[in-house]
């Protein structure tokens, strides 16, 4: 039995591009009942099969889930292009009400692995997607306002800053207690720049708030009005859990800062690569 042959039938149902025709959230509505239950931060496999020049292959590939498990009706994924891509190039040719493949769900990137009620998300590029579909959760659920909820999502341009109404309007939903720091490294030449998004990697804006010197070439600099006191209250040492996705660097670098600042225990530091 190969591995198509465990996997349940999707309808594409919907796809937002995020500023950018390599970007998009696609949604996808099951063939019959409803989607598989998840935990939010885990993730699905999806595959299609693929023509190449020796012939057609099916292509499976996982991707983080940004959609919460409460809406089973439905899945939503949030997806970037990848140059020379086999998978990505087919998915963002495929056409609304076109069909593919998923299994799942898998992965540990979840929530209960913590009981700190001051949560710190930093993602770059579509590893924003798990952190979405915890806040999602969380809301939905009533029970955001037990938390100090703080995401920061780094990237290369503003164009690339997925999701960013919806989590600029959580800073003002009297449902949750968050802060939304984006920010991006290549601000320079960036027609969509303004001060509401911070400079520099995010990595590097996290060793900005614990006080240690940046490893990239872009000084960190926050977004207007907010400053090192507000996240550092709350982040408060030993009492915040960690939650990092997306680039294997920014992870890896994020965990020596954390390490070297005494901020958190390893036990309370939790990642996902992406790649």
């Amino acid at each position: 039995m190969g591995i198509k042959d465990r996997m349940k039938p999707l309808i594409l149902a919907g796809k937002t591009e995020i500023n950018d025709p390599s970007l998009a959230i696609f949604r996808f509505q099951p063939v019959e009942g409803q989607i598989a239950n998840f935990e939010a931060g885990q993730y699905f496999t999806i595959g299609d099969d693929v023509a190449k020049p020796e012939g057609v292959k099916f292509v499976p590939r996982p991707y983080s889930i940004s959609s919460s498990p409460r809406v089973r009706d439905s899945v939503e994924f949030y997806i970037v292009k990848v140059d020379g891509g086999e998978f990505t190039t087919h998915l963002f040719n495929k056409k609304i009400g076109e069909t593919l493949w998923y299994m799942g769900p898998k992965g540990k990137f979840t929530l209960n692995h913590t009981k700190l009620a001051h949560l710190v998300f930093i993602g770059t590029g579509t590893g924003l997607a798990p952190f979405v579909s915890m806040i999602r959760t969380l809301k939905m659920d009533g029970t955001a306002k037990n938390f100090t909820l703080t995401l920061m999502h780094g990237n290369r341009t503003c164009a690339e800053l997925g999701y960013l109404d919806e989590m600029r309007g959580y800073e003002t939903d009297p449902a949750l207690n968050f802060a939304y720091l984006p920010t991006v490294s290549r601000p320079d030449g960036d027609p969509g720049w303004n001060a509401a998004v911070g400079r520099g990697r995010v990595n590097d804006t996290l060793r900005f708030l614990l006080g240690m010197h940046k490893q990239g070439k872009v000084e960190p600099v926050l977004p207007a009005r907010q400053s090192r006191e507000i996240f550092l209250e709350r982040m408060p040492p030993g009492k915040t859990a960690y939650f990092l996705c997306g680039n294997p660097d920014m992870i890896s670098d994020a965990k020596a800062a954390l390490a070297e600042s005494k901020f958190a225990p390893p036990e309370e530091i939790f990642s996902e690569d992406y790649w």
